[in-house]
This record gives structure tokens, C-alpha cells and sequence, in this order.
């Protein structure tokens, strides 16, 4: 723990009592404590996981027998369920197991174009002519 976190600490322990028995001990402890980093994991974010994990398997199926899979044709196979939040769709094709093509234009309601991205499987063995055509 840093220097400055312990003396909040200490202070805090202070306007609880009077006097702090063995407070050199309570700060060598404190000094040795070693805090997670971060922000702590979400509650209930299993539903979440669960559905990111199914859809990127059905996104590899998907794509084995159709070449190409975007998150509208995940979605559609495969919706979200309730209480997991519409964000939990970016995930799912930012893996390495995965490939952005291109760029799909796609119209949306009231006459809007977005762009979505359409995704292979990355290759599971490097290619190693470097993009040369070969005349044997």
C-alpha cells in the first residue's frame, strides 16, 4: 500500500480510538498489503459472459459455412437476453480469433446508412508468401 494510503487509514483507525496499539506493526502490515487494481468485476455478469461466449461460437460456425459474419446476423440468431445491455455486442467480434474484412453500409430507420464491420476467422497458420503470386 502506498505511503499516503496508510496514513488515511491510520488516520481514520485514529478517530476511532483513542490511542492505536502497536501502530508500527499496523503500518508495516499496511506497507506489505498489496490492493487489487481496478475497478471491482460487475455483479452478475454471468448472463453477459455466457451470451458473449455463445455468440462468438455461433459467429465461427456461422462463418465456416458463410465465409463473412457481422453482429446483426449474430443478433439475429442469436438475441440478447434479458437484463444484459445492447453494449455487450461490441465484444463479441473484438477477439483474435477474428477478422475484420470491410465495412458493411447498412440502412437503418428513418433513412440513416451505418457502417458495420463483417469479420472472417483469422488464419490458423501464417501465410508466408507475403501476398506474391506464384507461376509454377
Amino acid at each position: 500500500m502506498r505511503s499516503d494510503h496508510i496514513e488515511q487509514v491510520l488516520a481514520v483507525l485514529k478517530t476511532i480510538y483513542t490511542e492505536l496499539p502497536q501502530e508500527d506493526r499496523v503500518r508495516r502490515a499496511l506497507a506489505n498489503l498489496e490492493l487489487a487494481k481496478g475497478r471491482p468485476k460487475k455483479r452478475n455478469t454471468e448472463p453477459r459472459e455466457r451470451w458473449i461466449e455463445q455468440a462468438r461460437a455461433f459467429a465461427r460456425d456461422y462463418i465456416r459455412t458463410n465465409g463473412v459474419v457481422n453482429i446483426h446476423i449474430i443478433r439475429e440468431h442469436l438475441p440478447l437476453p434479458p437484463g444484459v445491455d445492447e453494449r455487450a455486442t461490441g465484444g463479441v467480434l473484438k477477439h483474435p480469433d477474428f477478422v475484420k474484412v470491410r465495412d458493411k453500409p447498412v440502412k437503418k430507420n428513418g433513412g440513416r446508412i451505418k457502417t458495420i464491420g463483417e469479420y472472417t476467422l483469422a488464419d490458423e497458420e501464417e501465410d508466408d508468401d507475403y501476398g506474391f503470386v506464384r507461376f509454377d
